[in-house]
């Protein structure tokens, strides 16, 4: 089921998702409502939060059965990390231009380390730990901090922030478009 996506300015996506438990009720039915999301809006990632769902949990991968990131076992188009920690940063900080499905229609450079280990369950609450390069470090960084309730607008710089903020009240006042569904306001 397609979700629509929580848009900039609810309080959910500044606030620290809470841990995943085993027992957690509806869980396989949120991760492929999320994919089915993520693919609806043409995102490459997607932390629950921005569903409306305040719990440690993102997925990331582009929505095709050829990308490299599909899990033929368990059929869903990317990676799920669950309650993931980032145990350590390396290589070295690039700047690129970050988009955000919270954020229609606005992109910001950020600054971000280049490779990442990252300690995480998958959808079987199966504990992983793995490393990551380039432009996956960077989705994992950015979903990650989803979960962190940060948001792309919080890692630049002031003054852009300010330039930023006539966008920032028109996506929270709901006079903002987007290609999918935005939660109402």
């Amino acid at each position: 089921m397609i979700r629509p996506i929580v848009a900039y300015g609810q309080p959910i996506l500044q606030q620290a998702a809470a841990p995943v438990s085993p027992e957690q009720e509806g869980l396989p039915e949120l991760i492929q409502d999320m994919f089915d999301t993520m693919a609806a809006a043409g995102g490459i990632g997607l932390a629950a939060p921005q569903v409306n769902v305040g719990l440690r949990l993102f997925i990331t991968g582009k929505p095709s059965h050829t990308d490299p990131f599909f899990d033929k076992e368990t059929r869903y188009p990317g990676k799920v990390f669950i309650n993931p920690e980032i145990r350590a940063t390396g290589g070295l900080f690039s700047t690129q231009l970050e988009g955000c499905l919270s954020l229609p229609h606005m992109q910001a450079s950020v600054l971000r380390p280049t490779h990442i280990r990252v300690r995480y369950q998958d959808h079987l609450m199966e504990t992983h730990e793995e490393s990551f390069s380039g432009y996956m470090a960077r989705v994992i960084q950015h979903e990650f901090d989803h979960l962190e309730g940060v948001l792309i607008t919080d890692r630049i710089h002031k003054h852009r922030q300010k330039s930023l903020r006539p966008h920032l009240r028109a996506i929270a006042n709901g006079k903002v478009e987007a290609d999918y569904a935005l939660m109402p306001h």
